[in-house]
Formats: structure tokens, sequence, C-alpha cells
């Protein structure tokens, strides 16, 4: 058995994204109902169960808190970018990408995804912090295709085109998606698609 004194970290950790989670359904879930400026952090605390100090301990704002686990998964798509063979298109590369990223998805983290979305379609005023919230995997994107074309990501146009590009799909396909109450399947089909249609040249949808 290992040393208990050992385990003690570990287990603040889990302590510490189960009070995290546990705020931000809660900040999500009045976010929908009683919309974003309308709710106070007062509200989500008690509606959490938790101090308002313990609040800012995870979320310095309820901005923050929108973001919310949406704030690490650029990290997951620079990993899942990383695999993906070289010499393939670059939104190609994306597409698999982000494929083997929603076979890593459980149903609660897409169920918060959608809720965002619903939140932000609902909320104009939001939008622009919609299009900030995905700056970062927009960073991601245009750093590997600059790799994978060999380009400067700074300097040349072309892999932030692309990235813009991949971003807008996946904007476009979350908004989209806000008012269904779609599966797994669904989601992943209608980005698939998008990037599908973008890569065929965005020929006119059959009527």
């Amino acid at each position: 058995m290992g040393d208990p004194k050992s385990q003690r970290p570990d287990r603040r950790v889990a302590r510490r994204l189960a009070n995290r989670s546990v705020i931000e359904d809660a900040a999500l879930r009045l976010f929908a109902e009683k919309g974003y400026e309308s709710t106070t952090v007062d509200e989500i605390a008690t509606a959490a169960g938790v101090s308002v100090r313990s609040f800012h301990y995870h979320f310095p704002t309820k901005r923050d808190v929108l973001v919310g686990d949406l704030s690490g998964k650029a990290e997951d798509l620079a990993l899942a970018l990383a695999a993906q063979p070289d010499g393939q298109h670059p939104l190609a590369a994306i597409r698999a990408a982000l494929h083997a990223l929603g076979l890593q998805q459980d149903v609660h983290h897409r169920e918060r995804t959608l809720l965002r979305a619903r939140i932000l379609r609902s909320e104009p005023h939001l939008v622009p912090f919609a299009h900030e919230l995905f700056r970062g995997f927009g960073r991601v994107l245009s750093e590997d295709v600059a790799r994978r074309s060999g380009l400067d990501p700074d300097r040349d146009a072309y892999p932030r085109l692309v990235a813009s590009v991949a971003v807008a799909v996946l904007g476009s396909t979350m908004l989209s998606l806000a008012s269904e109450r779609c599966d797994q399947a669904a989601w992943e089909e209608a980005i698939d698609s998008a990037l599908a249609c973008v890569l065929a040249g965005l020929p006119t949808p059959c009527a």
C-alpha cells in the first residue's frame, strides 16, 4: 500500500476539481435560467453550496466561470493535433484531431458546451466574448498549420487564415446546435460535415 501522506495531495486536487465542477454547473444553470447579467456571484455560490470566497478561489469573475472547463481544452487540442500524421492537409488534420477529442469527451462535458452555446446565443452582448473564447483555439490551430506548411505563424497569412476558418466552423456549428438536444454522434457529425464542406470548397448545399 502507498503512504497515506503521499495520497493527500491527490485527494486535495480531486476535491478542488469537484468543487470547481459544482460551481461551474450551478453558474451555467443560473445563467440559462435568469440570464448572465441578472445572476450574481452570491446566487451562484448559494446554488453551489459554497462561500463567495470559495467561488473566487476557483473563478475570479463570472466571466471566468462562463469559460469554465473550456479553458483547458486548447492544450488537449494541441496534443490531438500533434498526434496526426504529417502530410495531411491542415484542415484534414484539424478534422481528425477534433474527432479524436470528441471520442474523449463525456456526456457531461458536451452538455456544458451546448449550454454555454445557448447562453451566448440568447445574449447578443456576449458575442464578442464568444470570439475571445475561441482565440486560444485559434492560436493552437495556427501554430499547427504553420508547422505542417513550413510557414511562419506570425509573418505568413496562411496559418491564421486556416485557423480562422476552423474556428468559424466550431463557433457556427456550436451556435447552430444550441437550440437542439443533440446526442454525441450528432454533435460530432455536424462539426465533421462542416469541415468536410470547407475541404470540398464550400459547394452550395442542395435544397
